[in-house]
């Protein structure tokens, strides 16, 4: 399976929430979360939480950013 890659916030974020850059798949984008899954700057979400992938917000994480270079 294709990897993918999309901005994502820790899923119990709220406003204000830093928007990392997680690898996924399409059936994650599909239903718009992401599990077990680390953000391109090392960042993991708790073992209750995933990933609530948003790909139309901007990246505000400076490690990811880079690594993304986007």
């Amino acid at each position: 399976m294709e990897s993918l890659f999309s901005p994502a916030t820790i899923a119990t974020g709220g406003a204000g929430s830093v928007v990392h850059v997680v690898r996924c798949d399409e059936a994650q984008i599909k239903a718009g979360i992401a599990r077990q899954v680390y953000s391109l700057c090392g960042r993991t979400h708790d073992k209750n939480d995933g990933w609530a992938l948003c790909p139309d917000a901007p990246v505000t994480c400076p490690k990811c950013r880079k690594k993304w270079g986007k």
